[in-house]
């Protein structure tokens, strides 16, 4: 997790919040977004978004609580209701702790500060974005009186191979794998899951799909990788492997590495 003001955007480094202006930019903001009191730590204004990463239905859901009644104390009792897995509900409360640090850093040097981290959803889905704190002053006092939230999401830049990485960093192998499916939308195209290997292999062909190539990049043999692409094909259910292999996201060759080092 990197903390660097210097990557946070002009247009919103140097952004000035007041009144109405503020509550139409996070109400208006193309992802989550959300102002929360320095003192109580409740929401005081949120967006659509940011209610629906949560499983909310509503932003009158988020305000008037803090982060640990909504997902320590889970006093929406949201848990229940979502069926949320143990996993997820273990990340937010990490989570959660996490951000307290981060917002005391943005509170305590009155900068912002913009962090990388991977988190999940309610749902179980993988989320790469940035989280970039503004504290915003008293015209008075002086005193930094509330934080700006914001989030911009990253995860359309990370290799579909990383994505199923993260995964595993947060789930069992058989887990991932239906959740690296879902990801992607390519669940309703297998009739049984692939195996670990097979989901390496499978990944490893969206950027180049000749078996030398990704029995080199996967540090195997090509019998191995012709092995698996026909089990692959066997769990197909009427398409084909072209077809899935263009249901991966396709990575601009620019952008490949841009977040390895996650």
């Amino acid at each position: 997790m990197n903390t660097n003001t210097a990557q946070i955007p002009l247009d919103l480094k140097r952004f000035s919040c007041r009144g109405e202006f503020l509550s139409d930019f996070i109400e208006s903001y193309f992802e989550p977004a959300h102002l929360r009191d320095v003192c109580t730590k409740k929401h005081l204004i949120a967006n659509f978004q940011m209610a629906s990463r949560n499983g909310f239905e509503s932003t009158h859901d988020l305000i008037g609580v803090n982060p640990r009644e909504l997902w320590v104390q889970d006093v929406t009792q949201r848990r229940d209701r979502l069926n949320i897995d143990s996993i997820v509900i273990s990340d937010e409360i990490k989570n959660t702790e996490k951000t307290e640090s981060i917002e005391n850093q943005s509170i305590f040097s009155r900068r912002p500060i913009g962090i990388n981290r991977t988190t999940l959803d309610f749902n179980g889905i993988i989320r790469f974005h940035r989280l970039i704190k503004f504290p915003l002053s008293n015209q008075v006092s002086k005193k930094v009186v509330a934080l700006l939230t914001v989030f911009q999401d990253l995860t359309c830049h990370l290799h579909c191979s990383r994505v199923f990485q993260l995964y595993q960093g947060f789930y069992p192998t058989k887990k991932a794998i239906q959740k690296t499916l879902e990801h992607f939308k390519l669940g309703k195209y297998f009739c049984s899951q692939p195996t670990h290997k097979e989901m390496q292999v499978l990944l490893s062909m969206r950027d180049d799909s000749r078996r030398k190539i990704v029995a080199k990049k996967l540090e195997c043999s090509v019998p191995t990788v012709n092995n698996n692409v026909a089990s692959i094909q066997n769990k197909l259910t009427s398409c084909t492997l072209h077809d899935v292999l263009l249901k991966l996201p396709a990575i601009p060759e620019n952008k490949q590495n841009l977040y390895v080092y996650i």
